[in-house]
């Protein structure tokens, strides 16, 4: 029983991601990308602060399977107060990674990876020359999870909408919602 199990799962993943859907075997892209991000975190200080960040993305797809990299930059801000104290914070992250973009239905991926991200955190008081302590000052490597839609609107030019979750450490993560435009500029 066990067997027949483990046999259909692989079926299944082999039928999703290695048997070509068109009739490219092969195809290099890279593009743009603008993203809105946002902090989900244990502590209250981090939860819920937001930004939008240009991005750029390069990879190469065969049959179903995409590998890519990626870079992100934001810059979240979020106002938070402590003590009577309100600080107005700025979490300065840079998120790198690659992701393997498995396509599902022609319109639809899921998409799964490795992310690295280097998050410094500021605090500047509103009111007085007070300063937090003992903010995040690190580097995370780890996995990111999610899927997307996609449409071509030219030959050769896909537009992309992803929804992700960055993971970071037990204390810190990011939701990130993707818009990209890639293009192809080798196919065979």
């Amino acid at each position: 029983m066990a067997f027949k199990k483990t046999l259909s799962l692989a079926l299944i993943f082999f039928s999703l991601t290695f048997i070509p859907s068109k009739a490219n075997a092969f195809s290099i892209y890279a593009g743009p990308s603008y993203s809105f991000g946002g902090v989900i975190a244990e502590s209250d200080f981090y939860n819920g602060a937001t930004d939008w960040a240009p991005g750029f993305m390069t990879g190469m797809k065969y049959g179903r399977l995409s590998m890519e990299l990626f870079l992100r930059k934001f810059a979240l801000k979020r106002d938070t107060e402590k003590g009577g104290v309100s600080y107005e914070m700025e979490i300065d992250n840079v998120v790198t990674g690659m992701s393997f973009r498995i396509e599902v239905h022609p319109i639809l991926d899921l998409i799964m990876g490795v992310n690295g991200q280097n998050v410094l955190v500021r605090a500047n008081s509103k009111n007085s020359s007070n300063q937090l302590s003992g903010l995040l000052d690190k580097s995370y490597v780890n996995w990111h999870v999610g899927g997307g839609l996609k449409g071509e609107i030219y030959p050769n030019v896909i537009s992309r909408v992803d929804l992700v979750y960055y993971k970071g450490d037990i204390d810190f993560g990011l939701f990130g919602i993707d818009f990209s435009l890639m293009y192809n500029f080798v196919t065979f």
